[in-house]
Order: structure tokens, then sequence, then C-alpha cells
């Protein structure tokens, strides 16, 4: 009696400190990845992403090829006119979703970003159903 209990009590505690690290996973910091290499100007991500308890606030950069060659005053203007904030971001046991929302010609646009954070790196999909693509960013 006294051994299976000493087993259940240990496996208990093993289910615990399992979910406590997935819970501790923090993404805060900027995240990059590159959409498609192939083309002739290649555009980077960069996402800024904070963790607050289950939320997941930040913003998101794309920037082309020609943008590093800038004047640091071009920079940081075209960053501000550029960059959105992520919306309805949220992360648990290492998985992360959030949303982008874009305005066209008075027309939004919504794109949604899920992923799972291992260490350094963020895998998931950009998009919903049939018209989702995969992602791969590296935490800088």
């Amino acid at each position: 009696m006294k051994r299976s209990g000493i087993a259940v009590c240990a496996l208990v505690l093993v289910a615990i400190a399992t979910s406590l690290r997935a819970d501790e996973i923090d993404p805060s910091g900027i995240w990059k990845w590159v959409d498609d290499p192939t083309r002739e100007s290649i555009e980077t991500n960069e996402l800024t992403l904070k963790r607050e308890g289950n939320q997941l606030t930040g913003s998101l950069f794309k920037y082309n090829s020609e943008f590093p060659r800038l004047a640091k005053s071009a920079q940081n203007q075209i960053r501000r006119n550029i960059t959105r904030k992520i919306s309805d971001g949220t992360i648990q046991d290492g998985e992360i979703s959030f949303k982008i929302v874009r305005s066209f010609n008075g027309r939004k646009s919504v794109t949604t970003y899920t992923g799972k954070v291992e260490g350094n790196l963020l895998k998931g999909k950009i998009g919903s159903g049939k018209n989702a693509r995969d992602w791969e960013a590296t935490k800088q």
C-alpha cells in the first residue's frame, strides 16, 4: 500500500511540475522570420511579444531588404507607420495565438497567427483553413 501511494504521489508531482513548466514558457522578446527567401526582394517579419499572465501583447513589423540600408531617421519613420499591434493575444501551455488587423480602402483584413514555442523556435500557421501557411520564427 505504501509503495503504491508513493508512486501515485510521484506521478502527481511530475504532472504538476510539467504543467508549471508549460505555464512558465515566456515568448517575450523579438522573433524574426523571412516570408519567401526565393523572391527578389526578401521580406523580414519582426514580431515583438510580451507575456502578461496568459495574455500576449506586442506588434508586428515587416520590412524588405532595402530597409537596413536607409538612414536611421527614415527607418524610424517607416517603423512607426508600418508596425501593427497584435490583438486577442493568448498563450497557454506554450501554444500562442494572436491576430493582426489591417485596413485597406475602408475594409478590414484579419490575419490569425498560431504557433508553439519550443525554446528559441516558434512554429505555427498564418491564416486559417485552406489558406493557412506555415511560419517558423527564431528568437533574437
